[in-house]
């Protein structure tokens, strides 16, 4: 059973990287990488993130946004794929009033794709602090339909 445990978290462990190599390939001095963790409605489905951004994230403007996501069934992996997702961040319409209780400005930002080979389209809405370092929100699937919430850190 310890063989099966190592081998299994070895696994784990080397999809992931190999998933964040594919998008650490691509990394210029525009662009930055944020990872985080996603969770699905449906029980024990969940995962991790890793969506290369540009640094500065444009304001006002549609922008491109590689992301990788990886599947999990509680403990057991189900594999990643590769989508290109379309971001569009935009601080015209914030007031002081949408600030949080440490009276930071809370801005909005959101994604579109369409994951490949698969009618499966993912919408994800989120907030963004105003350092831009961290975004949490939720996000909907359409075929398979689904709903969850995810959360994304930019990485220094």
């Amino acid at each position: 059973m310890k063989k099966f445990c190592l081998l299994f978290s070895l696994f784990i462990l080397t999809s992931c990287a190999h998933s964040m190599k594919d998008l650490s390939t691509a990394i210029d001095d525009n662009h930055v990488i944020w990872t985080g963790k996603w969770k699905s409605s449906i029980v024990g489905v969940k995962g991790n993130l890793a969506v290369k951004l540009p640094d500065p994230i444009p304001n006002g403007r549609e922008f491109d946004a590689k992301t990788i996501v990886t599947y999990k069934w509680f403990l057991f992996p189900m594999g990643d794929m590769s989508i290109d997702l379309i971001g569009k961040f935009d601080s015209s319409g914030i007031s002081s009033d949408k600030s949080d209780e440490t009276g930071q400005q809370i801005y909005q930002i959101s994604f579109k794709g369409k994951v490949p080979n698969s009618k499966q389209t993912i919408e994800y809405i989120a907030t963004i602090d105003d350092k831009k370092s961290i975004i949490v929100g939720g996000y909907k699937s359409y075929s398979p339909n689904d709903i969850g919430t995810f959360t994304i850190k930019k990485r220094l």
